[in-house]
């Protein structure tokens, strides 16, 4: 799911207070928690009604300490920063500003300090199940094989292709016919491998 930040600051107060305290807050001690004064009492009920939707907590209005964790525990749960686009067709200019967090089960990650996520803009990839819109995780610094998906700087432009290398030129390869690959010397400094691509993750809506 992606959150924004202010949403991934309310959720991480409400697990915290659970953790510590072994109750869950009031929104006015949320409101308070995250120093926003008892004028942002409106922000946070937004945020909560969000979460809500997100199916991340579950509320009872009618209690003052009406709200309960769904689905997991967040203590096993890592936010993986959403971090601009990556270019699945022809590049585009990289983006690095964070739009928001994925939350994922910590099962699915192994490092997350050098993870991110990167939302895909384009078709190149159909072939290997990616599609437009798509947002993938990202293990930065990872050792790449052929074969493997990765993201790649290419003339300061970042975009996501199949590797392949020889002796002499190193591939970046589309999953769709309708494109053409990357063919570089692999001392060539505009060439930089970012990360392996190791999950993928779709909004169905």
């Amino acid at each position: 799911m992606i959150l924004t930040t202010k949403q991934k600051n309310v959720l991480e107060f409400i697990q915290n207070f659970i953790l510590t305290r072994g109750y869950p807050p009031t929104i006015r001690e949320i409101a308070e928690g995250l120093g926003l004064g008892l004028n942002n009492i409106y922000s946070v009920q937004r945020h909560l009604k969000v979460l809500e939707e997100k199916g991340f907590i579950k509320r009872n209005h009618k209690k003052p300490r009406g709200i309960e964790l769904l689905h997991f525990k967040l203590s096993n749960a890592v936010m993986v920063p959403l971090v601009g686009k990556v270019s699945a067709g022809f590049p585009i200019p990289a983006i690095e500003e964070v739009e928001g967090n994925i939350v994922l089960d910590a099962i699915f990650i192994r490092d997350t300090k050098n993870t991110i996520a990167l939302r895909i803009k384009g078709d190149s990839m159909i072939g290997a199940g990616i599609l437009d819109k798509d947002i993938v995780i990202v293990r930065l610094g990872a050792e790449v094989r052929d074969g493997d998906l990765v993201v790649a700087f290419v003339d300061n432009e970042v975009t996501c292709k199949r590797l392949q290398t020889d002796r002499e030129y190193v591939y970046l390869v589309p999953e769709n016919p309708d494109y053409k690959q990357f063919v570089l010397r692999r001392e060539e400094a505009r060439l930089y491998i970012l990360g392996k691509v190791v999950g993928l993750f779709r909004r169905l809506d």
